[in-house]
Parts: structure tokens; C-alpha cells; sequence
């Protein structure tokens, strides 16, 4: 709702004005801070796990964005991974491959006195994550 707002040809508009427009007119509903049209109401729940999923994501790829492998081995720590697979995926996939280039531990993988490699298969790695 508050993009929509935002980006409104003309101007923006506040939520909550276009909240009280909108809702239960023309066949528009709003929950959740959600736009749906009528006929498609079940896409609300459907659009609100994505949303969750997306803010899930995005408080993790701020881990990926730190400076050093000591502040990425820090973060690794309090949330609990023990263990990084490296495959070639990773670096190679679109989506993934700004995570991969920037991350201080992909980029450090090798390195003895942070991690330790367990398992090697081809070109795919398991790392633990040394304590």
C-alpha cells in the first residue's frame, strides 16, 4: 500500500487516504496493507508469506555485506551455522553471485584458522565453521 502510494501518477498519496478510496470499492480490497481485487482475495495470504519470506531475506543478505571475515565469522556465530557448502552455483547464478563475490566468507573459505573443509565432492565443498 505504501508503495502504491508512492508511486502514483500525479503525486504521492498517503496510505491511509488511499486506503479509505479504495477499500470495497470498484471490486478492490485491501488487508494487510495489500491491494487485491475482488475475485483474487486468496492471493492475500499467499502475498503476505512472500512478504515475510522477502524480510527474511533481506535482514540476511545484510550479513553478506560486511568488511572483514572476522565480522562475517562473528555473525555466523550468533546465528548458529556451523557449516557453509561451496559449489560452483553459487558464484556462477545470477542472484546469487553479487552474495558470493562480496562475501568475506566465500571469499575465505580456504582460509584454516576460520573454517575447516569436511567433505569434497567434484567442485562442490562443505566447510564447518570453526568455533
Amino acid at each position: 500500500m505504501e508503495e502504491l502510494g508512492r508511486s502514483l501518477l500525479g503525486g504521492p498519496v498517503p496510505p491511509e487516504e488511499l486506503r479509505a478510496t479504495l477499500d470495497g470499492r470498484n471490486g478492490l480490497y485491501v488487508r494487510h496493507g495489500l491491494v487485491c481485487v475482488k475475485d483474487q482475495r486468496e492471493l492475500f495470504q499467499k502475498s503476505i508469506q512472500r512478504r515475510r519470506s522477502n524480510t527474511q531475506v533481506g535482514e540476511l543478505i545484510g550479513h553478506y555485506f560486511v568488511d572483514t571475515i572476522e565480522d562475517s565469522i562473528k555473525i555466523l556465530k550468533e546465528e548458529a551455522v556451523l557449516y557453509v557448502l561451496e559449489a560452483p552455483f553459487f558464484n556462477t547464478y545470477r542472484p546469487t553471485q553479487p552474495f558470493w563475490e562480496h562475501s568475506p566468507v566465500f571469499q575465505n573459505l580456504d582460509q584454516e584458522s576460520y573454517s575447516e573443509l569436511l567433505h569434497r565432492e567434484g567442485d562442490i565443498e562443505l566447510y564447518r565453521i570453526k568455533a
